[in-house]
């Protein structure tokens, strides 16, 4: 596997609540604006793959998201300096 860059991802999720409420308080609901940071595994135009841990020795990864492009505001790839 290539090496991966660090990234932030800022993107939209769905919001809701269970049972039973007044539509005003429906209408009042929005998306949650979210933000990960982790390794960027890939990017196109369907979606975006963030893998929050990354083995460097092995390459393997683990605990990631894959998120609709859709749903994405921005990508800022990190400085992956050191201290």
């Amino acid at each position: 596997m290539k090496t991966l860059r660090p990234a932030k991802v800022a993107w939209l999720d769905s919001a809701g609540m269970a049972g039973w409420h007044h539509g005003a308080e429906v209408l009042k609901e929005t998306p949650c604006h979210c933000e990960s940071v982790g390794w960027l595994v890939s990017r196109d135009k369907q979606q975006v793959r963030l893998a929050l841990s990354y083995n460097t020795e092995t390459g393997n990864l683990g605990d990631f998201l894959v998120i609709p492009a859709r749903c994405v505001i921005k990508v800022t790839i990190l400085d992956a300096k050191e201290g």
